[in-house]
């Protein structure tokens, strides 16, 4: 074994270490729930994914509607099975309402979920989250791909009335500090948020970010973060790699750059785009 080769099995060791610190310092720290609609779902799930991977560690409340619509072996890989609760569970969840956290995300939003935030009525596990976190101002944000007004009525045959109550109904959310965002806007929101930064700020979190940066060298221009491209300068691209820099759309490497297998299954989960040049 080389040099080279003995650094990079150090750092491996080392960054799993710090990444089991890290994910336990800041567990219990934040929650995405999920109501019965399957709009926006899944562009919610590929952007919380990108979430866990710069080091955030998730708790998922799910309604029993939501049963119907999600891919539960898909959600328990994301997840574990320890850290999904399911509303009706009436103990685990006790446990969970009495808890606090700094970060409730909405994966969706059903108009039923809606009219009842808004009427304050917390009849299931993610409404009775909500209507805490609202009562301890704590950050809450929601997808609102399956509440947009426009897809609502894109038929053109909603009575008006029924549109202006749904707008009501959201300019209430907003009133109550809810961040009501685009289901692909989630990413960037919450990585940029300020109560995100206080999950994150601990040293372990702050020298793996920071180890990343200097090991992989991965060059970003202003012009190039603007259009969220990012450049890799190296011969062989691993999954730390992708992760370093998974909140780029677009990543370059050169063209004759090797990506590893794990590597790959990253990039498709996020929907990156390599381009070698």
């Amino acid at each position: 074994m080389n040099f080279d080769e003995l650094v990079k099995v150090v750092l491996k060791e080392v960054m799993n270490q710090i990444g089991d610190k890290a994910t336990y310092k800041n567990s219990k720290k934040a929650i995405v729930f999920f109501t019965g609609t399957p709009i926006g779902v899944e562009e919610s799930i590929i952007q919380v994914k990108k979430l866990k991977y710069r080091g955030i560690s998730f708790r998922a409340v799910l309604s029993e509607a939501s049963l119907n619509i999600l891919d539960m072996n898909m959600i328990n890989d994301i997840f574990g099975k320890e850290n999904i609760y399911v509303d009706g569970n009436h103990s685990n969840n006790k446990k969970l309402y009495e808890e606090d956290f700094e970060l409730l995300i909405g994966a969706n939003l059903s108009t039923n979920s809606l009219a009842k935030i808004a009427n304050g009525i917390g009849d299931t596990l993610p409404t009775a989250l909500i209507s805490k976190c609202i009562l301890n101002g704590t950050q809450i944000i929601i997808s609102k791909d399956a509440i947009d007004l426009k897809m609502l009525n894109i038929n053109g045959k909603v009575p008006i009335p029924y549109i202006n109550m749904i707008k009501r109904y959201l300019e209430m959310l907003e009133s109550y500090g809810i961040e009501l965002l685009n289901s692909k806007d989630l990413f960037d929101f919450v990585i940029n948020n300020e109560c995100v930064r206080n999950i994150l700020e601990s040293d372990d979190v702050d020298n793996k970010i920071s180890i990343n940066n200097s090991i992989y060298k991965s060059q970003c221009t202003d012009a190039q973060e603007t259009s969220f491209k990012c450049k890799i300068s190296k011969k062989v691209i691993s999954r730390e790699d992708i992760v370093s820099n998974s909140e780029s759309k677009n990543i370059v490497i050169p063209s004759n750059a090797i990506i590893t297998a794990l590597a790959k299954d990253l990039i498709d989960e996020l929907g990156i785009q390599i381009i070698k040049r």
